[in-house]
């Protein structure tokens, strides 16, 4: 027969440990707080595209409310359009997504801002 080892019991958290209390309190373990959810550049630039051919004209009239709601839709859609193939590239190549700089923003914001005008303008 063979012998069975002793199990090792682990510490008891519940015990208030002197290092780990204040004011006679356990304190919560420091934890790596999360980034609140950030838009990417190319999610941002898929809709902004997506966006904007949304407001071409259309043989079926649409009210405000209409165009709203599939502008909406569209532009969502292109977000994820946009980010899809950036996170398969990012595997493909194996790399963390990097931020984007200031200068990428204003860029886009510039870009984001004629086409719009100009999808408006072409879509009356």
């Amino acid at each position: 027969m063979r012998r069975v080892a002793q199990v090792v019991v682990p510490e008891d958290r519940a015990v208030a440990d002197p290092a780990r209390t204040r004011r006679g309190r356990r304190s919560l373990l420091r934890r790596p707080r999360r980034k609140p959810f950030r838009y990417t550049l190319p999610g941002l630039a898929g809709a902004v595209v997506l966006l904007c051919l949304s407001l071409f004209p259309s043989l079926l009239p649409r009210t405000g409310l209409t165009q709203g709601l599939i502008s909406g839709i569209t532009a969502a859609f292109g977000y994820g359009v946009g980010v899809v193939p950036a996170n398969v590239w990012r595997a493909f190549v194996d790399r963390e997504a990097r931020p984007a700089r200031r200068r990428s923003w204003l860029v886009l914001l510039g870009v984001a801002v004629v086409l719009y005008a100009a999808a408006t303008v072409y879509g009356r």
